[in-house]
């Protein structure tokens, strides 16, 4: 019914109230209600639908409430009432116990769920359902009743009572279901039959138990389905039979377990009916049964008391009698062949009677391996169940069908060897059996042997597997191979040991190995090793088998500068790169060795970046060959021969190439160069400690010229066994200019020359040492020098003014010969070569400055230091130690100085001596007389403080801002002449004082303005050349000057000179001497041709007499 909405006013109090609605009720509480039915806060108050109602939608007003497995909804009691609300039906027959106020009658249909304490009566003829209830105060048929069961139910009597007392006589009590019942008598009451029979008779009907699991158990005297205790008095059960299920009982002191309770007196009867049980029971296990040897085995409807052991198992301990029929062990399904031991473990139960494994029984096995049909396992029961034995089941074992792994392509390369066909397949029923087809020919017989093939083609491989004992056979399978020519890896591998590329080559097939590229480097090669022994390799041979590594060898080439353009050029910058440079001109590196875009050939450009130092110590101190070391050095190639002539351009840019050695007397055309063609051009390059020795035509520079040599030269040591041998060319038809040979020349014959061997070409400005080879004719422009000339700069000099020769130099003193310039400018420019000199200066007990010229460089000016020396004066550089000749300040640019040599140890210095000459010294003091003594404003920077005894002394002229220099005067008052020098036989301190006259303001139009006496003077000064100015002011007859106010020379305004004048009677005037005497303005000499401008101002009081 719905819920009941209860208007409720709040209590005053400190406790609320709780508001339930019709049909649900209360059914505990934390703490008791007071007089007024309410509640203190904390409370908790525990209520449910009304027995035979249902509750839905609970909530308190603002929570939906949900119940507890019992159907209890909680609230706890806070500061306000509490509404409930809900709607409540009929529950039907639906009843939940825990609802249960007091004892009732159960009706057909009802199904009890829930606990409670009260008894219940089941109405005669009802059938009613036990779903999950707990009932302890029992249940009493009032007749006939059908319990059926469902989940797991207990029931236990009231005091006194069975736990399920059955009708009186002629009624049946039957039990079936899936669920489980444990139902308890109450003192010496039956569990499942009558209560205890202690006041008066106790008769009952018929018990059958169709299915469940059921436990039944006697309190004390009372049995567990059956009869209590009897004293004084008659009990009687009807019949129980058991039909299905599984049941088990156990009866109190002195009771059965299906049968009946104690007996306390004689005068009493305790009887129960007959017991029956049908062969579809699983499991009766009785604490014993009264009149156990009457009970009626039932197959059917069919007696088989009497052959009961064919229908039933049947154990007795004592009393205690366990009956079961069918086989414990489930049936064991059909097991396929595994090759080993199988052990299948089938359920163990009875019924609804599980057992567990190692707890209640164990397995074995026999005869469980191979097929057959007498495997057997054995079920051996233990514990609680010993008393079952041993149960055994048969089984079978079939044949297995096999696994089979099949074979697969081995993808086969054929390389020359016969190759498997497949990779192994495999069985686990035994060996595989294999055969082969090749395309075009017959199958083989089968084997075990995996098969092979001997050539490329196709291929089809059949296998299959034959049935034995255990297992079936595989029928015959294939599997199709095509078998290709083997693919090898081979791997280029750079000088670093970094891979260049990888590919594959095929057996069979002859491959050509790839040409790489790399900039800045030539392809020499590929070799079968990383130290490049052995040939080199450009093809695989078509036999050949396995991966295959080859190593690149490079040989570095010149840096190519400007490639692509006009001015394309080798820059060489080391040995390897001096030696990929003739390689390249001889033809020895071709095109396709080279990176793209690279030239090749006999007229490509050349240059040094720095010295190239190819072997060291090739000659020993003498100049010979050092045969100690001989055996090390590398054998030079020249660059160039009589088929690759060279016709391009070489410039050694300054550098000397060191360490050449060719050492074969067979050979012609030798030298840093094989042969110079009539366009090729050699320049600005050095051989140094070389040996260059061949047959004819050998040079340290050339063999063969037929172009131009210049700006070259040679110091090394060059043999010819024949003809044509020559310092810096064997045979010159070509020019050489500007060159030097300081070298061994040897040669078997006459033509044999310092310069060259023969000359009929050009040859100027070359220079050999004087006693050196000249040859059959001493050419014209060779010219042989001294040793000394060679070390003291002369050679050099020459060399260097020779045409084109700027590029030569030395630095005498530590160059032994002349040098070329290898240094360039911001733009890349060759700079000229330097003759430098080393300067000794003797200095007499003087000092130099720490920055004092150390050398002089032929062609720049040198300035020789000022030394300092305490009391005396420097007087000069001599080059004689007896100060003959003139003093030296500076050393001309064109000078061509003579040095000396000096031994030092094992070193020759060239240098030039100057000596120092000194004068004692006297000091000058000057008075200037400017505008104090602190501020000076008089420049007179440019005379000395001191002077030289014996040494004549001109005194310079000072400047002073607004005056003209008058003159320096020996005594304060300016009397006497001005002073101009100090001679050469003066001696002592001295001390001028400088006169100065004032002079006009110079104007911006290059005019004087005249403003006052002193100035007036000044310009007369200027015009008379009686005062020095500075160069840049105006001074002469032609100065322009004008007056900017009145001037008054002697006298004023008030006392003109006119009334100062004393005369005497002939009109001399007597006082003269009182006047400033006027100086005119230019004289006879002097006509003053400028512009004067009195601008109407007046000069008052000239006196002149």
């Amino acid at each position: 019914m719905p819920a009941t909405e209860v208007a409720v006013k709040a209590s005053l109090a400190c406790t609320y109230s709780v508001n339930l609605p019709d049909n649900m009720e209360i059914v505990d509480v934390t703490n008791a209600a007071d007089g007024n039915g309410k509640y203190i806060s904390g409370t908790i108050v525990s209520f449910m639908a009304s027995f035979r109602y249902a509750a839905t939608n609970v909530s308190d007003g603002i929570n939906t409430l949900e119940p507890d497995a019992d159907g209890v909804y909680m609230v706890t009691v806070s500061t306000t009432d509490i509404n409930i609300m809900a709607t409540t039906t009929e529950s039907g027959n639906m009843l939940n116990l825990t609802a249960a106020n007091s004892d009732f009658i159960a009706v057909d249909g009802d199904v009890l769920s829930g606990k409670t304490n009260h008894t219940i009566h089941i109405a005669d003829g009802a059938t009613i359902t036990l779903s999950g209830a707990i009932i302890n105060g029992g249940i009493i048929c009032d007749g006939s009743a059908t319990i059926t069961l469902v989940g797991e139910n207990n029931v236990t009597g009231a005091t006194y009572m069975a736990g399920i007392q059955v009708g009186g006589l002629g009624t049946t009590l039957t039990i079936r279901g899936d669920g489980s019942l444990t139902a308890t008598g109450n003192y010496s009451s039956a569990g499942i039959g009558l209560s205890q029979a202690l006041d008066g008779d106790a008769l009952g009907g018929d018990i059958v138990i169709e299915s469940g699991n059921i436990t039944a158990i006697g309190s004390q005297c009372g049995s567990g389905i059956g009869t209590g205790a009897v004293s004084h008095a008659t009990a009687r059960l009807g019949n129980v039979t058991i039909k299905g299920g599984v049941v088990k009982t156990i009866g109190g002191f002195d009771s059965d377990g299906i049968g009946v309770g104690c007996v306390y007196t004689n005068e009493s009867t305790n009887e129960v009916g007959t017991v029956t049980i049908y062969d579809d029971v699983d499991v009766v296990d009785a604490s014993s049964i009264k009149n156990g040897e009457s009970i009626i085995y039932m197959h059917g409807d069919t007696d088989v008391s009497a052959s009961k052991n064919d229908y039933f198992s049947i154990i007795e301990n004592g009393e205690r009698k366990i009956i079961y029929t069918g086989n414990p062990i489930s049936d064991v399904e059909a097991q396929t062949y595994t090759g080993e031991a199988i052990t299948p473990k089938p359920t163990v139960s009875l019924g609804s009677l599980n057992f567990t494994e190692g707890v209640d029984y164990e397995y074995s096995y026999s005869n469980n391996v191979n097929v057959g049909s007498s495997a057997t396992v054995t079920v051996t029961f233990k514990g609680d169940y010993a008393e079952f034995g041993s149960v055994s089941k048969s089984f079978n074992i079939t044949k297995a069908t096999p696994t089979v792994e099949p074979p697969t392509s081995a993808n086969p390369k054929y390389a020359g060897a016969c190759v498997a066909l497949v990779a192994s397949g495999s069985s686990n029923s035994g060996d595989m059996l294999y055969s082969v087809l090749m395309e075009g020919g017959s199958q083989t017989a089968y084997s075990t042997g995996i098969p092979c093939a001997d050539r490329a083609g196709n291929y089809t491989v059949y296998y299959k597997v034959e049935e034995n004992d255990n297992w079936f056979g595989v029928e015959e399978q294939s599997v199709d191979v095509t078998v290709e020519l083997a693919k090898f890896k081979v791997t280029y591998v750079d000088e670093d040991g970094s891979e260049i590329s990888s590919t594959d080559y095929q057996y069979g097939t002859p491959t050509t190995l790839l040409v790489p590229t790399r900039e800045g480097y030539a392809f020499v090669g590929w070799y079968k090793s990383a130290d490049f022994f052995g040939e080199a390799v450009a093809s695989i041979a078509d036999d050949a088998t396995g991966a295959l590594t080859f190593y690149a060898k490079w040989q570095e080439l010149p840096t190519l500068v400007n490639k692509g353009t006009v001015g394309e050029c080798f820059e060489i910058s080391s040995v390897n790169q001096l030696y990929s440079f003739a390689a390249l001109v001889n033809g020895v590196i071709t095109a396709s060795q080279l990176p793209s875009g690279y030239p090749v050939g006999s007229n490509i450009c050349g240059k040094l970046a720095n010295e190239i130092v190819v072997n060291e110590n090739v000659l020993d101190d003498e100049g010979k060959l050092n045969t100690v070391t001989e055996g090390g050095f590398r054998t030079w190639t020249p660059i160039g021969n009589s088929s690759k002539q060279y016709t391009g351009t070489f410039d050694g840019q300054g550098f000397a190439i060191k360490g050449l050695y060719f050492n074969e007397g067979s050979k012609d055309s030798v030298g840093l160069f094989g042969y110079v063609g009539s366009d090729g051009k050699v320049e600005n390059v050095g051989v140094e400690d070389s040996y260059i020795r061949g047959l004819n035509v050998v040079g340290g520079v050339a063999g063969y010229n037929q172009g131009s040599i210049a700006n070259s030269y040679n110091s090394s040591s060059v043999a010819g066994g024949d003809n044509y041998v020559g310092g810096v060319a064997g045979i010159n038809v070509g020019s050489i200019a500007n060159s030097y040979n300081s070298g061994s020349v040897t040669g078997g014959n006459i033509f044999v020359g310092s310069v060259t061997g023969v000359n009929d070409g050009s040859i100027k400005n070359c220079f050999a040492k004087s006693g050196s080879p000249v040859g059959l004719v001493s050419p014209a422009g060779v010219a042989f020098r001294d040793e000394t000339e060679f070390h003291d700069g002369t050679v050099a000099i020459l060399l260097h003014n020779g045409t084109n020769g700027y590029v030569w130099g030395q630095n005498v003193g530590t160059d032994a010969y002349p040098v070329l310039s290898n240094t360039y400018d911001a733009e890349g420019n060759l700079q000229p070569g330097v003759v430098k000199f080393n300067l000794e200066y003797v200095l007499n007990e003087g000092s130099n400055a720490a920055n004092a010229a150390s050398t002089h460089s032929y062609g720049t000016e040198t300035e020789l230091p000022i030394p300092t020396r305490e009391g005396y004066a420097f007087a000069g550089w001599y080059e004689n130690e007896d100060f003959s000749g003139d003093a030296v300040k500076t050393i001309a640019a064109a000078a061509q100085i003579s040095a000396t040599a000096q031994t030092v140890g094992e070193n020759t210095i060239w240098t030039k001596k100057y000596y120092a000459k000194w004068s004692f010294a006297y000091t000058i003091t000057y008075e200037l007389n400017g505008k104090d003594a602190i501020n000076s404003d008089v420049d007179n920077s440019a005379n000395p403080s001191v002077y030289l005894e014996g040494v004549e002394l001109s005194l310079a002229i000072p400047t002073r801002e607004g005056y003209g220099f008058v003159g320096w005067y020996n005594s304060a008052d300016f009397s006497g002449e001005p002073v101009s020098s100090i001679a050469a036989d003066a001696s002592g301190a001295k001390t001028f004082y400088a006169r100065w006259q004032e002079i006009p303001v110079l104007a911006g139009n290059q005019c004087y303005e005249i403003s006052n006496v002193e100035q007036l003077y000044g310009f007369a000064a200027l015009v008379n050349g009686t005062v020095s100015v500075p160069a840049d002011m105006p001074s002469g007859v032609s100065i322009c000057g004008r007056l900017t106010k009145n001037i008054y020379v002697n006298g004023s305004a008030t006392n003109p000179l006119q009334s100062q004048l004393v005369k005497d009677a002939d009109g001399n005037v007597t006082n003269g001497t009182s006047f400033r005497t006027w100086t005119l303005i230019g004289n006879r000499s002097k006509q003053y041709t400028g512009t004067f401008d009195g601008q109407g101002f007046a000069i008052k009081g000239l006196y002149f007499n």
